[in-house]
């Protein structure tokens, strides 16, 4: 006898894995053991009709090989002239079959669905619940504060001296989704010498918000787009209405950078197989380059643009960098206190519900009119007035003008 998996619904389906001679022939070995009665021609069998493939079904002795290695078939007997097998669990055999019927082909639309990522800020806020007291306190903090300035300092809180990159963390959070033809989503591009912080965003993102994850200089362009030898998406439609953190930016080759900075701009997509595949993703690409105008100069100015904010990590003076270090001895081997974190998440799913108005915009217009010269082109003003909306959905409150200065003070200081 086989040795018998209790998986074995899922061994049968990875079996047929889309063969279809394969599904042929178990449905007609699931038709016969329905239709036959058990042979007590031999003793070592199961419950199922002894079935002879050999004059059951036209089959060659390559899928008699097949089927009789598989581990959900139990051979009754096997010579020169004849094989006897019969299925271990009839029951599973057809319920393998039915869920094979019912899952979608291979690349198409629902298939998709199910293989690309998905927001994983709402996977996590999901299960975050909000009664109706911590609804009135969140609200009263909110509005009787700067939100941005309030709930920051909540957003990794090993971070120390970083309030911009804080702040900008928080933006993508609450940012929402394309729509109509705009970007919602928000690309952080964070540079400076190592030993600055900046992996302290990558950790937060990926610990608390599974951002997906990919180091610079190992990564190729199959390994985040779509590998052909294993047949498995890579980290770009995985992180399709997601977070993908890049760790040492500034060493991707060519093509993978390419493919990635194509994700996080306005398309949103990949090409993989002459197809082209969703991919929104929402980037951190941390790097060691020393200015902004070192990676326009390694990338281009183009693809810097794809960055609503661009943040510097420079080396923290000596007084700070004494304070962040008496506070990481204190926590030494220890978890990190962070005492407020669940209340920012019930904070931070309250505020994604929240979808502005547009209160201002007369103002807003004349203000952009009169600093025109200072943006710098069309994505720039569009990423202003995304950020602004942003920053009114923090606040709980329509987007006034005072939002939008906020936006263009923010995005004017990169």
């Amino acid at each position: 006898m086989s040795d018998y998996s209790p998986d074995s619904v899922s061994e049968i389906k990875n079996f047929i894995d889309g063969n279809d001679q394969k599904e042929i022939i178990l449905r007609r070995i699931i038709e016969y053991e329905e239709n036959n009665e058990p042979s007590s021609t031999f003793e070592d069998r199961v419950d199922g009709a002894d079935w002879e493939p050999g004059s059951d079904v036209s089959m060659s002795p390559s899928y008699i090989g097949m089927f009789k290695n598989a581990p959900f078939i139990q051979t009754v007997f096997d010579s020169n002239s004849s094989t006897v097998l019969a299925l271990e669990s009839l029951s599973d055999a057809k319920e393998a079959l039915e869920e094979s019927e019912e899952e979608p082909d291979e690349w198409s639309e629902d298939w998709l669905k199910d293989q690309l990522g998905g927001n994983k800020v709402d996977e996590v806020l999901e299960d975050v619940s909000i009664s109706k007291s911590e609804k009135e306190e969140i609200e009263d903090i909110t509005h009787g504060t700067d939100a941005l300035d309030y709930w920051s300092e909540y957003i990794a809180p090993d971070l120390k001296y970083r309030d911009r990159a804080k702040k900008a963390v928080l933006i993508m959070l609450a940012s929402p989704q394309d729509a109509y033809g705009n970007k919602g989503r928000v690309n952080i591009l964070a540079y400076g010498p190592p030993g600055t912080g900046k992996t302290v965003i990558k950790n937060y993102l990926v610990s608390k918000f599974n951002a997906e994850s990919i180091d610079g200089p190992r990564v190729s362009k199959a390994d985040i787009t779509y590998n052909k030898s294993s047949d498995e998406f890579g980290q770009l439609p995985k992180a399709h209405k997601g977070m993908l953190v890049v760790e040492e930016s500034d060493e991707m080759d060519e093509e993978p950078l390419g493919a990635a900075l194509t994700s996080l701009g306005e398309s949103g997509e990949v090409e993989i197989r002459d197809k082209t595949i969703p991919a929104e993703a929402q980037g951190v690409f941390l790097s060691n380059f020393n200015s902004v105008q070192a990676a326009q100069n390694q990338w281009s100015m183009e693809a810097v643009n794809r960055f609503d904010f661009t943040i510097h990590f420079d080396r923290l003076s000596d007084e700070q960098k004494d304070n962040t270090l008496e506070w990481h001895y204190k926590h030494f081997r220890q978890p990190k206190p962070n005492e407020k974190e669940g209340f920012m998440m019930k904070y931070l799913k309250l505020c994604r519900s929240y979808e502005p108005e547009i209160d201002e915009l007369e103002e807003i217009q004349e203000y952009k009119a009169d600093n025109l010269d200072a943006i710098e082109n069309i994505r720039e003003g569009l990423s202003i007035m995304n950020i602004a909306w942003i920053i009114a959905r923090l606040n709980l409150e329509d987007m006034k003008l005072d939002h939008y200065i906020q936006a263009y003070d923010m995005l004017d200081s990169k």
